[in-house]
């Protein structure tokens, strides 16, 4: 839930969408956050464990539950529908994604004010 870090993204794919480059767009709005995401988190708990030697525990709440949900649902439709689709995505299907990442960011917060 981090818009901040996604902005420059954001604004990048667009530009290169726009470009008429839509399969590097694509390419790009999966490629970037997977990266930062192996790496961040692949680095920082790397050195983490290694100054500690014990494995690193993750507490699941509510809200952090409620957002890895979020994610599977639009990971798991995204990997049914667009190949089913022929690799044609249509406006429907964006505002379907918001609609799960609005829900999941509205039950995340939920759970944290509970």
């Amino acid at each position: 839930l981090a818009w901040g870090n996604s902005l420059g993204d954001l604004v990048a794919d667009y530009a290169v969408a726009k470009g008429g480059m839509g399969q590097m767009a694509v390419g790009a709005i999966l490629a970037s956050p997977l990266l930062n995401l192996l790496i961040g988190v692949g680095f920082s708990l790397t050195v983490t464990i290694t100054r500690t030697g014990e494995p690193f525990h993750v507490s699941l709440n509510g809200s952090v539950a409620t957002a890895v949900i979020g994610l599977m649902v639009s990971l798991a439709s995204s990997a049914l529908f667009i190949p089913l689709n022929r690799f044609t995505v249509v406006p429907k299907y964006g505002f379907y994604l918001v609609a799960v990442y609005v829900a999941a960011f509205t039950g995340a917060v939920v759970f944290e004010f509970e």
